[in-house]
């Protein structure tokens, strides 16, 4: 028998005050824009079709730390840094979670022994 389940994966967790005014999912779609990357809009040019995405260099999202410079608008329009908003801190988890009739399960392999 054998599992390829690790709990052990690397993983930064942002605690986020809730609390603050700033919408939940503006403060997703920041962090997705320029961490990862975001969908903007196509255009038409030379007969082409281009796909518009945000993304930020390597370079500024390389650390922990530059989740730190990410602003955020607030209600009053106004420009708000992540810091004021969350904390990140590096935790350990699964790579993945596999979930099984609505409940979280590994994946577990054997066979029968011989005779």
């Amino acid at each position: 028998m054998f599992s390829t389940y690790a709990a052990d994966t690397p993983q930064v967790y942002l605690d986020i005050d809730r609390d603050i005014g700033v919408k939940i999912n503006d403060i997703f779609n920041a962090l997705q824009s320029t961490l990862g990357s975001y969908y903007v809009n196509d255009f038409n040019v030379f007969g082409r079709t281009w796909q518009v995405n945000v993304q930020a260099e390597t370079s500024f999202r390389d650390n922990i730390d530059d989740i730190y410079q990410i602003y955020v608008r607030n209600a009053q329009g106004r420009m708000v840094p992540i810091r004021a908003l969350a904390e990140a801190k590096l935790v350990q988890g699964p790579q993945t979670v596999v979930r099984y009739n609505g409940f979280r399960s590994a994946i577990v392999n054997g066979a029968p022994k011989p005779g």
